[in-house]
């Protein structure tokens, strides 16, 4: 490198060129190690499945604390998402089963077209353990005039409540689900009435034009030819 007050000129060979700009008090930035998490207890629940009959629902919850918790859960769902609760499973992080921390369980069922489905339990989270549930759902088939207008986005599904023991006036509230139901065609309605007018159409008319039409023989003359 050749190099005055004001200018620097930089000889390109084989090697590479490494050129930067350096300060004297510059630090290199590290990303932060620590990604301790923001609250004592973290939740994620999701309903899993593609088929628009069945379902399962899924919720994993996380004890970020060295000490035990205990919270009440509560799941609430419309009457259109039944529970199988024969398929309920509790398994804890490393896949063992851990249904002694799942106690004091209530289950009030749905009535079709009236009231949700209710669960509710008691759950003991050990020292930085998490729990699965899993759950198998059904979802119902519904009459076309229960479908909202935007029936293809699917419907909500409220969160589920999580309440410490100890501390009952504060919650934690899940994430919201949205849940795809088996749809009918709407536009089926608007197919129908155009063929049936078709057909209507045709049939009538063709009925019409034999009853009202008369067909007469008309004799030419020879000398009119």
């Amino acid at each position: 490198m050749i190099a005055d007050a004001t200018t620097a000129v930089y000889e390109l060979g084989t090697s590479e060129l490494d050129l930067a700009m350096r300060w004297p008090e510059e630090q290199t930035f590290s990303y932060p190690l620590d990604m301790s998490p923001l609250s004592e207890l973290s939740v994620r629940r999701t309903l899993k499945g593609s088929s628009q009959t069945h379902g399962e629902l899924s919720i994993v919850i996380r004890n970020n604390q060295p000490t035990v918790i205990r919270t009440h859960y509560l799941e609430t769902m419309p009457w259109h998402v039944e529970f199988f609760l024969h398929t309920l499973s509790v398994s804890c992080g490393d896949g063992r089963k851990c249904d002694h921390l799942y106690t004091n369980m209530t289950y009030t069922p749905s009535q079709p077209h009236a009231t949700p489905v209710m669960l509710q339990a008691t759950i003991e989270l050990p020292p930085h353990e998490s729990l699965h549930l899993s759950l198998r759902v059904r979802k119902a088939f519904l009459r076309y005039k229960e479908h909202p207008p935007d029936a293809q986005r699917g419907w909500d599904l409220p969160p589920a409540v999580f309440v410490r023991v100890d501390e009952p006036h504060g919650r934690i509230y899940t994430s919201a689900l949205l849940v795809d139901l088996a749809t009918p065609d709407f536009s089926m309605p608007y197919n129908v009435i155009i063929m049936s007018s078709t057909l209507i159409a045709l049939i009538f008319g063709s009925l019409f034009n034999m009853l009202i039409w008369r067909f007469v023989v008309i004799k030419v003359d020879a000398g009119s030819r």
